[in-house]
């Protein structure tokens, strides 16, 4: 799609979040209250905020995009950190926002204001805002991130890192995926935490014999169930967990955990 005749924007990166167009718009006033006014000189662009003015019109585009106003001059963009108060010169191939919504549905992003996904070439970096930096290590592809974490991979090798750039789990299995919204399976076998906290080393093993693992978050505790079930694929056994410092055990606290928040996560996972 061409917009104002000078900029080309692709929308088949998945599983990247949508890209923001770079084009001059109208004024308007964002949800955090912070009011953008666009100064068009000629075919330049630049930004007043609150009637002060902190981007010159030297750009060939701009857009305020809730989070980071950005900027672009011929190919190049940057774009400007409210958080910091900083202006980042127009050098990435791109720029990228995401986050994702709860649930499941992986093709609904909101906008997360703590980070962004700058990219050079073939490779991407996080972008902390409010560090005002670059993650230390290049990012060959990465999956959506939820509560600021997410897949990324580092030379051929997926991990989990935070909008701060740092590692949660080091880039060293050959895949990671996110599972039941705030957990993450490691080469289909390990069950980790939003924290990297190991849930069970097992999990395959037990998917794989008419077995649903569901774990969930208990306020900051973990809880699981497990559901057994019989040849025409109804729950034929229960069981309840709690994570300890020696792993899962269990547990009546736990069970009466999980069934208070029961219908939430399971409903549509299972019928009886």
């Amino acid at each position: 799609m061409e917009l104002n005749n000078s900029y080309y924007i692709d929308r088949d990166f998945y599983p990247f979040a949508e890209i923001t167009p770079i084009i001059c718009e109208m004024p308007r006033k964002d949800d955090g209250g912070l009011f953008v006014e666009y100064i068009i000189e000629g075919n330049l662009c630049g930004a007043t905020f609150d009637g002060e003015v902190l981007i010159e019109p030297q750009y060939d585009g701009i857009e305020d995009t809730g989070n980071i106003v950005a900027v672009r001059k011929g190919r190049q963009y940057g774009f400007y950190n409210p958080a910091t108060n900083k202006l980042i010169e127009p050098q990435y191939d791109m720029l990228y926002e995401n986050d994702i919504s709860s649930g499941f549905d992986i093709d609904v992003t909101t906008y997360y204001t703590d980070f962004i996904f700058v990219k050079r070439g073939r490779s991407y970096r996080i972008f902390d805002l409010k560090e005002n930096r670059e993650s230390s290590f290049a990012i060959q592809n990465f999956k959506p991130f939820v509560n600021g974490i997410g897949p990324v991979e580092v030379k051929g090798r997926w991990g989990i890192a935070n909008s701060k750039g740092k590692f949660i789990i080091e880039p060293k299995h050959s895949n990671i995926r996110r599972i039941h919204k705030r957990f993450y399976l490691l080469d289909n076998t390990i069950l980790v935490g939003e924290d990297g906290t190991v849930i069970m080393k097992d999990y395959y093993d037990y998917a794989k014999n008419n077995t649903l693992v569901i774990p969930i978050y208990y306020g900051e505790e973990v809880v699981v169930g497990v559901f057994y079930f019989d040849d025409n694929r109804d729950v034929c056994k229960r069981e309840y967990y709690a994570l300890g410092e020696n792993g899962l055990y269990e547990s009546e606290e736990a069970k009466a955990k999980f069934l208070a928040k029961e219908d939430e996560y399971v409903s549509d996972l299972i019928s009886e």
